[in-house]
């Protein structure tokens, strides 16, 4: 996302996916997502994270979603990525499948 011609530029971040569960017996898992902004010439930063558990014996797939609003100052061009990390995962299959993400910018 360029906002290098925003004045004070306002970023919303929505992401969206699908988590399908597949317990052997009383599964249990935890998954963490990261929201991660990588700017020109700065680090890469971690700006959010969000956590999802599950402790279930019937098989399920659910819609996992959350929005972010950032007001950076990191001039120019930044991109944002998800990652996805099981913290854990027990007597059961994780698939996170139909994954978006959608950027708006608005400046002042």
């Amino acid at each position: 996302m360029d906002t290098s011609c925003l004045c004070k530029p306002k970023i919303k971040v929505e992401f969206s996916s699908i988590i399908h569960f597949i317990p052997d017996s009383d599964g249990h898992a935890q998954l963490e997502f990261d929201l991660v902004r990588c700017c020109k010439d700065f680090p890469e930063c971690v700006v959010g994270t969000w956590s999802y558990e599950i402790e279930e014996n019937d098989k399920f797939a659910k819609s996992f979603c959350f929005d972010y609003c950032d007001c950076s100052t990191c001039p120019g061009c930044c991109t944002y990525i998800v990652k996805c990390r099981p913290v854990f995962v027990k007597d059961a299959t994780v698939c996170v499948t139909n994954c978006q993400l959608a950027i708006f910018a608005q400046g002042h």
